[in-house]
């Protein structure tokens, strides 16, 4: 009975430790391409899809290549540079070459304007002269006064019965100045004239004197002074006396005549 119960019991214990499990060795081989496929996709520099391709060149040909590659962008600028250059010194080349055209025909036009000045040097001297005698012509005449036209003026002003019988004047000149008064209140004047008149009135004097300021270039006058003079006999044998009056009258540049400064205008 013993023996049987062990026989029994042995393909139970069998069948406990050896059905349902795989062998060591078979879940190893199981494994194995597991992780072979998980460490492919982890490999760097592949992608799936292209062709695998390994570069055996060595680094000396790749840094050769660099350096070519920068040699001949470098000769490239240095070209560029130098053909930069060239237009430059081609366009200074020939804006020389045209500024000293234009130099060269500036001066053979100015021998030109000389040689033909040359020709015409006498005409030029009596230009020259001219203008110079007409300058100097102002000059002399810009304190010219037109005393005749000027003492018509005067006369023309008179009253009736009023003659001048004694006459001075006193100027300025271009080379002197008049002198001026030294009395406040009075203007500037370039000439004076000292008029002696016989009125056979008083009141004809002042009257006269009033009319003055209607002469150009009027600054004032003055009565110096009134005296009664000697009885005159008519022919009928009646007398009557005259007065003598001294007036001052002070005119500025108002009274210059100007012509000289016309012509050269």
């Amino acid at each position: 009975m013993t023996e049987t119960v062990q026989s029994v019991a042995a393909p139970a214990r069998a069948g406990v430790f050896g059905i349902g499990r795989r062998p060591a060795t078979g879940a190893a081989e199981d494994r194995a391409p597991q992780r072979g496929a998980r460490r492919g996709r982890n490999v760097p520099g592949v992608t799936p899809g292209q062709e695998p391709r390994v570069d055996l060149l060595p680094v000396e040909v790749h840094q050769d290549r660099r350096g070519r590659a920068i040699a001949r962008r470098t000769w490239f600028g240095a070209g560029i540079v130098a053909a930069l250059v060239v237009i430059a010194t081609a366009a200074a080349t020939v804006q020389s070459m045209g500024a000293r055209s234009d130099l060269a025909a500036a001066q053979a036009e100015t021998t030109s304007i000389q040689q033909q000045q040359q020709q015409y040097g006498e005409v030029r001297r009596v230009e020259q002269d001219t203008a110079l005698a007409a300058a100097a012509q102002e000059v002399g005449g810009s304190t010219e006064i037109d005393w005749k036209s000027y003492l018509g003026q005067v006369q023309q002003l008179l009253p009736e019965g009023v003659a001048i019988t004694a006459l001075n004047i006193d100027s300025s000149s271009p080379m002197q100045s008049f002198d001026q008064s030294t009395a406040p209140l009075q203007g500037m004047r370039v000439a004076t004239l000292n008029v002696t008149v016989s009125s056979p009135s008083i009141p004809s004097v002042p009257d006269w004197n009033e009319r003055l300021t209607k002469l150009p270039g009027y600054v004032d006058s003055n009565i110096d002074s009134i005296s009664r003079g000697s009885v005159v006999g008519d022919t009928a044998g009646t007398s009557s006396s005259t007065y003598q009056a001294s007036i001052s009258l002070h005119v500025n540049d108002g009274a210059y005549d100007g012509k000289y400064a016309e012509k050269s205008k």
